[in-house]
């Protein structure tokens, strides 16, 4: 017995040894980088692989743990929101914080916290390659200092990375080349109605397309158009929505209240809609969805050629009123006539 121990004793001694001789000549900094071409439009792309809410969709570690759980910390494509997952030993815990957000990507700051506490930095990138594919890359770098970049080295971490981040990009692949073919259509129910016509109080203006801001405008805007209104409000908070570029990344907006009769309501727009033909789509959960329902109409409306005068969303449960986001309500209406 003692002398297997000695054994052992001298074996883990020669991998110490080794793993700090390694870690002398190795590198310090590491790196991955892998891409995978998708039969699929970019924006169809960049839903699956830059909204957090996504990531289950094709992470190549969600399998590992049937019952991890997942939240998503914040406005999606915003710096500061998390992406914070707990599970068993195979996926640990951990966050990821969005440090920059562009069009067409988001870089982020990975911090695991279980099974034990390390720091990297990644990035996930589309880019439309021409004849509407999309290029989606996946990249991570990391610092390791002495003795453990050795240890790494050892480890091949790299190699297990770039396996990880192909089966990840497989999945993306899959799930984003499906997304296509069934067209944005497929998730919601669109009907023709008749919008009975409001008049409302509103506040408008152009602001960039920036979940923060625009929350903190519609916040503000709500707010002073309920005091201002009173008990003349007569519907559910809602907006009007005149113009949104996505070029400019500016958008044309008017939160608004529908009120009884016509006269001024102090610091307000009055706007007055009338009854029309519209089409409408129910939109229930988080916000988070509503960028894919506004592109099932828009899909929808080129596919017949209709040119919408008018759009408005109407939140029939929303934040304030109902901390569960999925009984949030939102009825969509594209004016038509």
């Amino acid at each position: 017995m003692r002398k297997f121990l000695r054994f052992i004793g001298f074996l883990l001694l020669i991998i110490v040894l080794g793993v700090v001789i390694l870690g002398l000549v190795a590198p310090k900094d590491f790196g991955v980088e892998r891409t995978v071409m998708v039969d699929a439009p970019t924006t169809v792309v960049e839903k699956q692989m830059l909204l957090y809410q996504n990531f289950p969709n094709w992470s190549p570690w969600q399998h590992l743990d049937s019952n991890m759980k997942s939240e998503v910390v914040g406005p999606e494509m915003t710096p500061g929101t998390k992406y914070v997952w707990a599970g068993n030993d195979d996926v640990g815990s951990g966050e990821m914080v969005i440090k920059e957000a562009t069009p067409g990507e988001i870089k982020y700051e990975m911090n695991f916290k279980e099974p034990w506490e390390s720091h990297a930095d990644g990035y996930w990138r589309v880019e439309a390659d021409g004849d509407g594919k999309t290029k989606a890359i996946w990249g991570f770098t990391t610092h390791a200092s002495f003795p453990w970049n050795g240890l790494m080295m050892v480890m091949g971490m790299e190699k297990m990375l770039a396996k990880d981040f192909d089966k990840g990009l497989a999945n993306l692949k899959a799930v984003a080349e499906k997304k296509a073919k069934e067209g944005p259509e497929a998730e919601f129910t669109i009907t023709e109605t008749q919008f009975p016509g409001h008049t409302y109080a509103s506040i408008r203006k152009t602001i960039a397309i920036q979940d923060a801001a625009m929350m903190k405008f519609f916040d503000e805007s709500y707010q002073a158009l309920g005091k201002n209104a009173g008990n003349r409000i007569a519907g559910p908070a809602s907006c009007l929505a005149y113009n949104w570029d996505e070029k400019s990344q500016t958008a044309d907006l008017a939160p608004a209240f529908p009120i009884n009769g016509t006269d001024p309501v102090p610091g307000a727009d009055m706007v007055t809609v009338a009854p029309s033909k519209a089409l409408m789509t129910v939109m229930n959960g988080d916000y988070k969805n509503m960028m894919n329902a506004h592109d099932a109409m828009g899909a929808h409306i080129a596919k017949n050629n209709i040119t919408p005068k008018l759009v408005i969303e109407e939140y029939i449960k929303r934040p304030g009123e109902e901390k569960d986001t999925a009984k949030w309500v939102t009825n969509i209406y594209y004016l038509i006539d």
